[in-house]
């Protein structure tokens, strides 16, 4: 775990994880990203918006995504 590689971080709790995790995130969102995406990870999008093309019944809905993985419908 990359929390072992900063011995001050102590052994945070729960909730000190999760509301660390929030604050890396928000901090990535914050940051611009002038980086590209990753030239295989285009392919791999690309051959998948192929498939999806071919074969459009393969996809779920965002509902019926949501259902699956138990997700809540009114958000």
């Amino acid at each position: 775990m990359i929390a072992e590689t900063f011995p001050e971080l102590g052994m945070p709790t729960p909730r000190e994880k999760l509301i660390l995790a929030g604050e890396l995130i928000g901090e990535y969102d914050a940051t611009p990203q002038d980086t590209p995406p990753d030239a295989a990870m285009g392919r791999v999008l690309d051959a998948r918006m192929e498939e999806y093309r071919r074969n459009p019944d393969s996809a779920l809905s965002w509902e019926d995504f949501r259902k699956k993985w138990g997700m809540p419908l009114d958000e």
